[in-house]
C-alpha cells in the first residue's frame, strides 16, 4: 500500500480588482503666484491715432478763410480756402528758383543784323558778307546764318558769323581771329564788336569794351547787360550770346 500524503491546505487565489480611476490632473507650475482661476487679460485692438493734423488743418482753413473774407469778400474766401488747404512739410512741391525761359531771353537785346553786318563790317571795315543761309536749330526752331570776312588775304584768319531769326532777333555773334597773343588785330576786332553789341547803353558799352581789351588774350567770360561775352585763346575767338 502506498502511504497517503497528507492533504495540503488549499492556497487562496488572488482576486484582481480594476485600478481605481482618478480625475486627470493638469500639469501646473507650482508657484505661490499660481491660481487655478487665472485667465489671460483681454486683448484690445490698437487704438488709431487721433487725427490731430487734420483738425489743425481744418482750424487753419477756417481762420484763413475768415481773415480773407474780411479783406476781400467772397473772392478772398476762395483764396483762403486754397491757401489753407495746401499741404505742409516735405510734401510741398518745390518752387523753381527762376522763371522759365522765353523767346525774349533767347535774343541779344538791342542788337540787329544790319548793325553788325551792314554798318560795322561792310561800311566801316570794308568786309564782305555772304547771303544768309537757313538751317534748323537744335532747340530754337529755324535759324539763319550770315558769314562775313575781309576782302584781302586776311580772310583766312578772320571771320564773323551771325545767327539770327529776324533782323532784330539775333541769337549769337562770334568772331574768329587766328592771330597770336599781343597782335593788335584781335584787340581791335574784339573791342569793336563789344562796342556794337552794347551801343544803346553808354555805361554798358564802356564796360564791355574795357573788358574785351583786357581779356583779349585769355580764356575768360563775363556778362554785361543781356550779353554774355566768352573769350577763348585757342582757338582764338570772341563769342557773344544772350545771358539768359
Amino acid at each position: 500500500m502506498n502511504p497517503q500524503r497528507p492533504t495540503e491546505p488549499s492556497q487562496p487565489q488572488p482576486v484582481w480588482q480594476p485600478a481605481p480611476s482618478y480625475p486627470p490632473q493638469h500639469s501646473q507650475h507650482h508657484s505661490p503666484y499660481y491660481s487655478s482661476q487665472y485667465s489671460p487679460p483681454p486683448v484690445h485692438p490698437p487704438v488709431p491715432d487721433k487725427p490731430v493734423r487734420r483738425r489743425r488743418r481744418t482750424v487753419l482753413i477756417v481762420l484763413v478763410s475768415v481773415f480773407a473774407f474780411l479783406l476781400g469778400g467772397s473772392g478772398g474766401v476762395a483764396t483762403g480756402l486754397f491757401l489753407g488747404s495746401r499741404p505742409h512739410g516735405p510734401t510741398d512741391t518745390p518752387t523753381a528758383a527762376g522763371g522759365f525761359p522765353n523767346a525774349k531771353h533767347s535774343y541779344l537785346h538791342g542788337v540787329t543784323v544790319s548793325a553788325v553786318a551792314d554798318d560795322w563790317l561792310t561800311k566801316r571795315k570794308r568786309w564782305k558778307c555772304d547771303l544768309p543761309v537757313t538751317y534748323s536749330g537744335s532747340n530754337k526752331g529755324t535759324k539763319k546764318r550770315i558769314g562775313c570776312e575781309p576782302r584781302d588775304d586776311t580772310r583766312l584768319r578772320l571771320q564773323v558769323n551771325i545767327e539770327y531769326a529776324d533782323d532784330d532777333r539775333v541769337h549769337e555773334v562770334n568772331l574768329r581771329c587766328d592771330y597770336g597773343p599781343g597782335d593788335r588785330t584781335c584787340a581791335e576786332l574784339f573791342t569793336g564788336l563789344a562796342e556794337v553789341l552794347l551801343a544803346k547803353d553808354n555805361e554798358l558799352r564802356k564796360q564791355a569794351v574795357d573788358w574785351a581789351r583786357v581779356n583779349v588774350d585769355s580764356d575768360d567770360s563775363t556778362v554785361v547787360g543781356n550779353a554774355r561775352l566768352v573769350v577763348s585763346l585757342s582757338p582764338h575767338y570772341l563769342r557773344c550770346t544772350p545771358a539768359s
